[in-house]
């Protein structure tokens, strides 16, 4: 998931607005509304992803 990358990318102080740029470039969603998630959704797939 690219919001996940986005998202670790932020945590591990890499530079994710290089990647949310390059996810944007290909038309990939990069927002939990373009996802269409809640942000309880959300909160929830990353308290579960491995």
């Amino acid at each position: 998931m690219g919001l996940g990358t986005i998202i670790s990318a932020y945590l591990q102080n890499r530079d994710w607005r290089m990647v949310r740029e390059a996810l944007e470039t290909v038309g990939a969603p990069t927002t939990a509304d373009e996802l269409g998630l809640s942000k309880e959704e959300l909160i929830k797939a990353l308290q579960i992803a491995h």
